[in-house]
């Protein structure tokens, strides 16, 4: 999960993780955001627009293009690995990018790494409130029609129960998404920890 980073004096371990999206300014914040120097620059990827919350711009159209440097970065990590025991992706599914291409990625993964796990974090869109994409939920369902064959396990978190959480048990007035993020993360975290255990 980490790599040894070289030309570097001290001893840093950088995670070993790929930053994709069709959407240039959402990469853009790992690029210069506070974690900037975590990350190999060489492994945020982008298209040149987003997906316009449309699952077959995402899958068939954007997406079809976008594979090939997706597919060229995830190989040169995997080249760097002694012994690959799965890929772990995240996505939230309301969005064309989450939905269609994530299950473009799916598929091609599944086709060139078989023996591999392929395990899927996702955000489902909820069933209401939500204004601003009016086809989440129909993306989130052409995902699970497409995506179900190449996924070997998926843990679901409803985008709405997340935010309870917040407010209820964390007692945070008003979540953000860097709090939301931060739920997701440790609870991802502990699924990696079990299913691509480290080997000292």
């Amino acid at each position: 999960w980490y790599q040894r980073r070289v030309r570097v004096p001290t001893e840093r371990f950088a995670p070993r993780a790929a930053f994709l999206d069709l959407d240039p300014s959402v990469v853009d914040t790992v690029r210069v955001g506070r974690y900037r120097k975590l990350y190999n620059r060489n492994h945020v990827v982008n298209g040149q627009e987003d997906a316009a919350s449309n699952y077959s711009m995402g899958h068939y159209f954007l997406g079809a293009g976008f594979i090939h440097p997706t597919m060229e970065t995830v190989r040169r990590l995997v080249e760097k690995c002694d012994n690959v025991q799965g890929f772990m992706l995240s996505a939230g599914l309301s969005s064309g990018t989450g939905s269609g291409f994530t299950s473009r990625l799916l598929w091609r993964l599944k086709q060139e790494f078989p023996k591999q796990t392929n395990m899927l974090f996702c955000v489902m869109p909820p069933p209401d409130n939500y204004p601003d994409i009016i086809v989440a939920p129909y993306n989130a369902v052409l995902f699970m029609n497409q995506g179900k064959e190449h996924m070997d396990a998926s843990v679901m978190f409803d985008n709405e129960a997340l935010f309870n959480i917040s407010c209820n048990n964390l007692n945070i007035e008003k979540p953000s998404f860097s709090n939301i993020n931060q739920l997701i993360a440790q609870t991802s975290h502990r699924y990696r920890q079990t299913l691509f255990p480290i080997h000292a």
